[in-house]
């Protein structure tokens, strides 16, 4: 047990919320020794570098074994899961680790490390939960047999939930799983009686939570989209009032994010002259500051696409470039791709002779390789250039959607047929 005084001490030395973590945890008052919770601290921000606000969501992770904790790190790094997706989920780490061994190679033999990645906390659940909602029931898909056994419902209350959503023809998501049966069909009823589509984030909320949500949008004229659910009505009201007074138009990814963390973020846009537009808001203020980092390092322009990368990535994929094709090849839209496809497309481009297009005309980076070749072959079938009439850009046909493409060629057959 540790008394409030040596924890708010503890708080201030580490700089965490003290309120925030009490509050979404006071077990930590009950369960916490002084050094042992400075021992967890100590590797959490020192060795792991994780930020205060993901230890103020997890307190739990502090009356834990400091031993179990450094063991199950070590064997996620080395089984190549990331710390970023383990951050979010510190709660992970104080698991048994004969269990966490246990739990992640049945993920990764039956499942795969997508899902995995996908839903890291998944790691905290014994393999036979798993195994039994999988045998009860088998028409689950597998990501939500996944999100039900991270639920704490019993297997009575997620057949009932089953059978709800299958009678109001809603679509078994994760977040279903956080209400009951009965609280499932009030809120669609409430949802139906506004004219509101009864799926994902709605179920986040309580039936007078989407009420107030419902009055406070309609006062501020913004539509009932499913990313306003993501916030309680206070919070959704805070969002709204500083989006206003910076000229933001509060909408889309900006609920995706607290008050606070918008604010940060808007601080840190100003101070480095970067629009505020939606993309900023898919990172949190230090995210910005660590990808606007890397960009300056490289003196590559900061735009909104360079926000879908994380700075780690964003490195990889500059250097990558950079060793093999030079600086003048380091534009957002190139360095934002996938790693894997650059490695394979930029060498081809380079092979047949047109890579020094791309800087102007890098929409091609959307496709594969193998779509690539083959829009190429089609190209030249057609009496067409890669290139544009003046060697500056790709083919137009390069910059079809998929659906489009398929359309031309479609097209282009059905004249052959005339001919």
């Amino acid at each position: 047990m540790i008394n409030e005084s040596k924890l708010k001490e503890i708080c201030d030395t580490y700089k965490i919320d003290y309120d925030k973590l009490v509050n979404n945890n006071e077990n930590v008052l009950k369960n916490g020794e002084y050094y042992s919770i400075c021992y967890v601290l100590d590797f959490l921000r020192d060795e792991l570098n994780i930020e205060p606000r993901n230890i103020e969501k997890c307190p739990s992770i502090l009356y834990r074994n400091i031993e179990n904790i450094k063991s199950n790190y070590e064997f996620l790094k080395n089984e190549q899961i990331t710390k970023y997706s383990v951050e979010g989920c510190l709660h992970i780490l104080s698991t048994e680790p004969t269990e966490l061994k246990r739990t992640y190679q049945y993920i990764m033999q039956n499942y795969g490390i997508r899902y995995l990645n996908a839903r890291t906390t998944i790691l905290r659940i014994p393999v036979d939960r798993i195994k039994n909602i999988e045998i009860k029931f088998p028409e689950l898909k597998k990501k939500n047999v996944l999100q039900a056994a991270y639920s704490r419902r019993t297997i009575e209350e997620i057949e009932k939930i089953i059978e709800v959503c299958k009678k109001n023809k809603i679509e078994i998501t994760g977040s279903v799983f956080q209400r009951t049966a009965e609280e499932i069909e009030e809120i669609v009823n409430a949802c139906r009686e506004n004219g509101i589509e009864p799926t994902g984030t709605v179920f986040q909320r309580t039936v007078e939570e989407i009420e107030k949500i419902i009055k406070v949008c309609q006062a501020n004229g913004i539509e009932l989209t499913g990313s306003v659910f993501k916030s309680t009505p206070e919070e959704l009201e805070k969002i709204i009032k500083v989006c206003k007074t910076n000229g933001i138009e509060p909408t889309g990814t900006v609920f995706s994010r607290s008050a606070e963390e918008i604010e940060k973020i808007i601080k840190v846009c100003k101070e480095n002259g970067i629009e505020l537009t939606g993309n900023v808001f898919k990172k949190t203020s230090e995210e910005i500051k660590e990808i606007v980092k890397v960009c300056k390092e490289n003196k590559v322009e900061i735009t909104g696409s360079i926000f879908f990368k994380s700075a780690k990535q964003l490195q990889e994929n500059i250097e990558y470039i950079r060793e093999n094709y030079g600086d003048e090849y380091l534009k957002p839209l190139i360095i934002t791709r996938n790693i894997k496809n650059l490695k394979l497309v930029l060498p081809y481009l380079q092979e047949i002779g047109v890579l020094k297009v791309l800087p102007k005309s890098a929409s091609i980076l959307s496709l594969t390789l193998d779509e690539i070749t083959e829009r190429e072959k089609f190209i030249e079938s057609i009496g067409e250039s890669v290139l544009n009439t003046y060697g500056t850009k790709f083919n137009s046909i390069f910059g079809l959607s998929r659906k489009k493409y398929a359309q031309r060629v479609e097209k282009e057959k059905s004249n052959q047929v005339e001919l």
